[in-house]
């Protein structure tokens, strides 16, 4: 019997191809042999194949050949002392970054999350799921009653491959044994990101000491993933954000009017907000969002037909929100003239004009609330249900722009 040739893969470029060369060249003396033979050929094949296809995967992935690691760990750049977050704010990259506001994203970067938000919505539709946050483990804490936010949040993650995890406010108990610094820091070296809905200022902390990704799911302030439904919204329907006329009908110190400004000032489109004086927007919000070189961009007015009067979208939002129960009465006497009517819809003047309302909304008498309190409904049935209401095109988009949002900060 002839010797096995020697090792040929120390010198070789390929050594999966050398081991391929290397086994063909065994003499065979029996079948066993031969058998033996041809599966290693087939197997080193196979491996060599499987690892080009992985490697071709990750350089197509986006941020899959980043180094895994907490936003808070420094990463191998050279630098020790830079963070993931800190460098994601001077190359451009979202990832590593919280939304507790939308301040935290320029116009461009909103406005990728909204293009963004469209094409997903597409890729869906088409039943394409790359499953971009394979292997990313994803939190939601849940302190206040939640659907739409709750369910948007669980289908994105799971159309993206991302493990969730649901966490329950009994099990959590900020500040009762544990403060919420340490909670944070202990999830956020659990978790790749984390939804949380409570006050504005735990949301805050919790995101300042976790170290990674922290979406604010609504605060008592603030809702920024119900504004970026509400842009892919507009958008979709005007083919795109500047310049659009926003009437809000209803309470002006809603949160909901605090994150509309807000998103005006960065995307350059008109809000006005229509509501009773009492109830009119702070001034500091006002000279905030108004501020130098974005002088006019929120108006306020107590007036419905100078505020609606050419808007293209006609907002409106539930009068009492969670936490306001016991001024339901007050609220409902003061509010009952910003009903949005069809009447109030006409005053637009505009064909074209769209409903949106961030839900729930009270339009009929289908529901504890309303039966309870007659003049509570915000909105006629007939704007809900009519030819120009686009609420269901905007609480499907609390999805896909929760989706976009997920994959840009976690990935890049």
């Amino acid at each position: 019997m002839s010797p096995r040739p020697a090792l040929p893969w120390r010198n070789s470029d390929d050594p999966l191809d050398a081991c391929v060369e290397w086994s063909a060249g065994w003499p065979v003396a029996s079948g066993s042999a031969f058998i033996l033979k041809k599966a290693t050929i087939c197997f080193v094949a196979f491996f060599r194949a499987s690892c080009r296809r992985t490697i071709s995967g990750l350089h197509h992935s986006p941020g899959a050949m980043k180094k895994m690691t907490f936003s808070n760990t420094p990463i191998d750049t050279g630098d020790d002392s830079i963070s993931l977050r800190e460098r994601s704010m001077t190359n451009g990259s979202m990832q590593g970054r919280s939304v507790l506001t939308l301040q935290e994203f320029n116009r461009i970067e909103v406005e990728k999350i909204v293009d963004f938000a469209i094409s997903l919505k597409s890729e869906k539709r088409a039943r394409r799921f790359p499953r971009r946050l394979a292997h990313r483990n994803i939190a939601l804490i849940f302190l206040q009653p939640s659907c739409r936010t709750r369910a948007s949040f669980a289908v994105a993650a799971a159309d993206e491959g991302a493990t969730l995890q649901i966490l329950p406010k009994e099990d959590i108990r900020f500040g009762i044994k544990e403060s919420t610094k340490d909670i944070a820091r202990v999830l956020g070296r659990l978790f790749d990101g984390i939804a949380l809905r409570a006050n504005h200022s735990l949301v805050s902390e919790f995101a300042e000491y976790s170290g990674i990704p922290v979406w604010n799911a609504l605060s008592e302030t603030h809702h920024p993933t119900q504004v970026l439904a509400d842009l892919m919204t507009i958008k979709e329907n005007f083919g795109s954000i500047e310049n659009v006329e926003v009437a809000f009908v209803g309470d002006g110190q809603s949160n909901m009017v605090t994150s509309l400004a807000l998103a005006a000032r960065a995307l350059n489109f008109h809000l006005r907000v229509v509501s009773p004086e009492q109830r009119r927007p702070s001034k500091s919000l006002l000279d905030h969002v108004n501020g130098p070189g974005h002088d006019g961009v929120v108006s306020v007015t107590a007036n419905i037909d100078r505020g609606v009067r050419g808007a293209q979208v006609v907002y409106g939002d539930i009068w009492v929100s969670m936490g306001q129960e016991n001024d339901t009465e007050d609220l409902i006497r003061t509010l009952a003239p910003y009903r949005i009517t069809h009447d109030v819809l006409s005053r637009t003047d505009r064909r074209d004009s769209i409903f949106l309302h961030c839900l729930p909304a009270l339009h009929d008498d289908r529901t504890e609330f309303a039966c309870k309190y007659p003049g509570v409904c915000d909105v006629d049935d007939d704007v809900f249900e009519g030819p120009g209401s686009r609420v269901f095109d905007q609480s499907e988009n609390r999805m896909h722009t929760i989706k976009s949002l997920m994959i840009s900060t976690i990935s890049g």
